[in-house]
């Protein structure tokens, strides 16, 4: 659903703060977004934008680069690092419309750049959209009951944001295609409860202060944690794999489940653990972390597939 449509005669309102110096340009914006129904609240310094966002529910930002006080970029960064307003959509506007500008914008972890001057139906358009994808992950992964591939991706941009050195693990089910063409969708659909469960349950066997796990979809799941734990916890999760696999096979009516092993013409479901380490003072952004784990997968893949694979260009873990 799109935010100020009407469902059953009822506007779904969302809150937007925006923040920048150019009165005239602000009292458009708000012009055009309190004629689509929206309730709009104002901030001309960075400092004060906080202190609003602090008190008042605000469902998405609109924040200029720059602003008197502290910038626009230093307002996303702090806000990426508090837990409470971490996941609040972020659109810059700025006249600052060079690619490295824009790309620097978004590796602070805002969710879209759009460069000035701009026509308002587009900033309406882009205010929708932000608005629709935020409402469809605010829930929990349904599949899973773990957080979704949006949260997952915001706990590794304000660890980021904190200069924190931690691990990304990214934990893939191989063979899932497969499996599904011989045995359905629904079992496929089991055998990702089945690991995203064993990874959920292993954490709390870690003493770690940052552990999250999140699904990204299908078979794809990421865990943050600190880097001397990474290789020890891919273990462990894939202990207790082993360890419950005969019961996943029993429940999908599969035999050999004494044995653990599936028969002929049914591929196995294998564990495949990507894992890239992010130091306190690489400048990169979260997506340069997605890029090292996926060239680690890449090459895995290349490789035996199933296994841990560590990226070793860092200290050791």
């Amino acid at each position: 659903m799109i935010w100020g449509e009407a469902v059953n005669g009822v506007t779904n309102v969302a809150t937007i703060l925006i923040v920048d110096d150019d009165q005239q340009l602000v009292n458009t914006i708000v012009a055009k977004l309190s004629a689509a129904g929206h309730v709009c609240l104002r901030s001309n310094d960075g400092e004060k934008a906080l202190e609003i966002l602090s008190r008042e529910a605000i469902d998405l930002l609109i924040l200029d680069v720059m602003i008197p006080g502290i910038s626009g970029f230093e307002v996303c960064r702090r806000i990426h690092t508090n837990t409470e307003l971490y996941a609040l959509p972020i659109l810059f506007i700025s006249a600052m419309s060079g690619e490295e500008e824009v790309a620097h914008g978004l590796a602070q972890g805002a969710d879209d750049y759009l460069p000035k001057p701009f026509k308002t139906d587009l900033l309406l358009n882009r205010v929708n959209a932000l608005l629709a994808t935020s409402a469809r992950n605010a829930l929990t992964d349904e599949l899973t009951g773990l957080p979704g591939p949006k949260h997952a991706k915001l706990e590794i941009q304000r660890a980021v944001n904190l200069k924190l050195r931690f691990a990304v693990i990214y934990a893939e089910l191989l063979h899932m295609a497969e499996f599904a063409r011989a045995l359905g969708n629904e079992a496929r659909a089991k055998a990702i409860r089945h690991l995203g469960r064993g990874l959920h349950m292993c954490g709390p066997e870690f003493p770690s202060k940052i552990f999250t796990v999140g699904h990204m979809g299908g078979g794809h799941f990421v865990c943050i944690i600190e880097p001397q734990l990474a290789e020890d916890y891919c273990r462990t999760v894939g202990r207790l794999w082993r360890k419950h696999r005969p019961a996943l096979q029993e429940s999908l009516g599969i035999p050999g489940q004494a044995s653990g092993n599936f028969p002929a013409g049914i591929p196995e479901p294998e564990l495949l653990f990507c894992i890239a380490v992010h130091e306190p003072s690489d400048r990169g952004a979260s997506h340069e972390i997605f890029e090292t784990l996926t060239h680690l997968r890449q090459g895995a893949l290349a490789a035996s597939g199933a296994g841990i694979y560590t990226d070793r260009r860092h200290a050791p873990l």
